[in-house]
């Protein structure tokens, strides 16, 4: 009897060992075809895994270049708004006069601190609401009423990243898993995990994964299930940070009379004729639904302009928006939104 347990202890020791030698080969491989394709355009760090707590992608403190806060002589007696976002938000590759947030901030009279970041997410709005003792948020940013977020295609993608966001990266993307219908922060002291989320099979795989579940063809046999999961997901993000704002802004905390303006501006630039057009957000018209359900304001970039936002005038080569193109919607955006001061 113990000599047929040996046997099998054995059996599974050599099994798991194959398994490790064999997913190492693959790392090597993935790195190395990679890494031909990365090291032309910048540097790559070498092959390795993490294991202890990773300091990359703003897991313990955020202390990041964020564009300065647009204070307008107009907002006596109004206060500021706040933008969420990524690039767009951000305005990448634009000068501070040509994006969103200052061109908002003249139509408004209204100062505005832009809180977004290239590369980032809905966690990360979530995170600096959420996780006050790192990013110093409500030190940084005075009480305000209306948030912002502007949300693109990619977002259903990066939230459901849980390693790199760049396959090559020597970082962590944060994440937070959607368990039992809350947000629940990964363990990043956690070796095992970490050694495992830095295997760049793994992070090969989780791609194709989020990949799969962010930009699905309407065919697949649980579209439907993939459509539900993912916007409940991402939903979840704007509930919880509206909670957090609430909670930290207001005295009466999430049950006070006063509640948060939020306003989601849904940047579609894809053939509007084509809702499976990538450049366009999936599963825009359910997502549009429970955001509204839940007392959210939604813009749809496709409801304040009939221009193609794909077009050379109102996309960069590299795929961010123009001045042009918030010439073009921040306007109708102030109107829709009624943001405009009195008299102004």
């Amino acid at each position: 009897m113990r000599k047929k347990i040996f046997k099998i202890v054995g059996i599974l020791l050599i099994n798991i060992l194959f398994i490790l030698v064999l997913i190492f080969i693959l790392d090597v491989i993935i790195f190395k075809y990679n890494y031909k394709e990365y090291c032309i355009r910048r540097e790559i760090p070498k092959f390795h895994y993490i294991l202890k707590k990773p300091i990359g992608h703003f897991i313990d403190r955020f202390s990041i270049d964020y564009r300065d806060p647009i204070i307008s002589k107009y907002d006596k007696g109004k206060n500021p708004i706040v933008v969420f976002g990524c690039s767009f938000a951000y305005g990448q590759y634009l000068e501070p006069w040509q994006i969103f947030s200052y061109k908002l901030s003249k139509l408004t009279g209204r100062s505005v601190f832009n809180r977004s970041y290239p590369g980032w997410g809905l966690q990360h709005m979530y995170f600096q609401a959420k996780e006050k003792d790192k990013t110093d948020f409500y030190k940084q940013i005075p009480y305000s009423d209306t948030v912002i977020y502007i949300l693109m295609h990619d977002h259903y993608y990066r939230m459901l990243i849980k390693g790199s966001y760049d396959r090559l990266d020597d970082s962590f993307y944060i994440h937070y898993k959607y368990k039992d219908k809350r947000l629940v922060a990964d363990n990043y002291k956690n070796i095992f995990l970490n050694l495992l989320k830095s295997s760049y099979t793994f992070k090969y795989i989780n791609e194709n994964i989020a990949e799969y579940y962010s930009y699905p063809e309407p065919w697949l046999f649980p579209y439907h299930t993939i459509e539900d999961k993912v916007t409940d997901y991402a939903l979840k993000y704007f509930i919880e940070t509206r909670k957090e704002l609430e909670r930290n802004w207001f005295w009466g905390g999430v049950n006070s009379n006063n509640k948060l303006k939020f306003i989601i501006l849904m940047y579609n630039y894809g053939d509007y004729t084509d809702k499976n057009d990538r450049q366009n957000i999936a599963f825009n018209d359910l997502m549009k639904e429970k955001l509204k359900q839940n007392g959210f304001i939604v813009i749809d970039t496709t409801e304040i302009t009939k221009e193609y936002l794909n077009s050379p005038k109102y996309l960069q080569e590299n795929d961010h928006p123009t001045e042009a193109a918030w010439d073009l919607i921040t306007p109708a955006f102030v109107k829709k939104t009624d943001l405009r001061i009195n008299g102004r």
